[in-house]
């Protein structure tokens, strides 16, 4: 919501309104009257300020514009979530909600103690209730401790990273392969199920999402399908209109033309598209293969392969890779046997067969 520049300053404003509030209260011109026998207080009526009007109007002023951005905030994350295609939970918009009633919680108890209890004609019963609004707001430290916590800022990132948010950059915490096992940052080796794992040279995530596939625009005075005077062109799977020079959308591997969405590519595999309503940007974001046919919908997630997923399909080990679907180990006959692709072998008949 705030970059550095505005935040640090927004928390100073903040202590300092707290700090005059705390210098009138403890000033002469406001006296609080502690009541040890009933453990309550009230204000002299002696002073030239009528203090718990202006008390009630400052706090549920205060707590009010506090949960109203909040609410603001959690909306932006939101927002941000959808309009970017972010598929990770909602930790901090859970967060915030805490925040909020929490605020909520305590505009409540400064208005109880201001006038609502004047509504609880049992006096005892009306302390009981004010004393217990505060025990309960004391005890809500564990609450703020969960929202205020580093490692729930910590979230997966482009299913192979634990990331985190640190003086305004999202970095790379290390490295996850497709068991979960984690891999600390500048290994260059690491072998699981016969994967091999490398995490170097990411410390630091970019500031913007890594520059997608194809971004940019190619100038159409240079595009030799304009020139010749055809309305569109393809470039990196985007469709250009000539004449207007924006990007009408993204081309899937049978011609087939996709605005926002999945899309297949060659060798199954499976991409995002998003064109801007302007038209004047797009890109293009790599997600893994697409384990069906021409038929099914690129939609369906139940098809959706992971990158570097590996799985049986008939006599073969399908493995999900940069280039797409490719066949990573051949079974033997009947056998559980496997050898990998690019291996040469007699069966019982004498007959050659290659792992292809």
């Amino acid at each position: 919501m705030f970059d550095e520049k505005l935040l640090n300053p927004f928390i100073a404003t903040t202590w300092i309104w707290g700090a005059m509030i705390l210098g009138l209260t403890l000033s002469p011109l406001v006296s609080q009257l502690y009541d040890i026998n009933t453990s309550s207080w009230s204000y002299s009526p002696n002073k030239p300020i009528n203090w718990p009007p202006i008390e009630l109007a400052i706090a549920i002023s205060q707590v009010s514009l506090g949960g109203v951005f909040y609410l603001i905030i959690m909306l932006k994350l939101i927002i941000h979530k959808k309009s970017n295609h972010i598929d990770t939970s909602y930790k901090n918009e859970i967060r915030l909600l805490i925040a909020i009633i929490i605020t909520i919680y305590v505009a409540l108890g400064n208005a109880y103690w201001n006038f609502l209890y004047n509504y609880v004609y049992d006096p005892h019963l009306a302390g009981f209730i004010g004393n217990m609004i505060l025990i309960i707001q004391n005890g809500m430290n564990p609450f703020l401790y969960l929202t205020m916590s580093k490692h729930a800022d910590i979230w997966i990132y482009n299913s192979y990273f634990n990331v985190t948010c640190a003086h305004g950059q999202v970095q790379v915490l290390n490295c996850i392969t497709d068991k979960g096992t984690q891999i600390t940052i500048g290994t260059d080796e690491f072998w699981e199920d016969g994967m091999r794992y490398s995490c170097r040279n990411q410390s630091t995530m970019p500031e913007k999402d890594p520059e997608p596939e194809g971004s940019g625009f190619e100038n159409t005075h240079f595009a030799e399908e304009c020139d010749r005077g055809e309305p569109v062109y393809v470039r990196e799977h985007f469709m250009i209109s000539c004449e207007k020079h924006e990007v009408i959308g993204c081309i899937d591997a049978y011609g087939d033309v996709v605005k926002i969405g999945y899309f297949v590519a060659e060798r199954n595999r499976l991409k995002y598209c998003y064109v801007y309503p302007n038209g004047r940007k797009a890109r293009i974001e790599n997600k893994g293969c697409f384990n069906g046919s021409r038929d099914d919908d690129p939609e369906d997630k139940s098809l959706h392969i992971t990158k570097y997923k590996i799985w049986q399909q008939g006599n073969f080990d399908l493995r999900c890779g940069d280039d797409g679907i490719s066949i990573y180990k051949c079974y033997i006959g009947t056998t559980n046997k496997t050898v990998h692709t690019g291996t040469a072998w007699f069966d019982e008949h004498d007959v050659l067969n290659v792992c292809k």
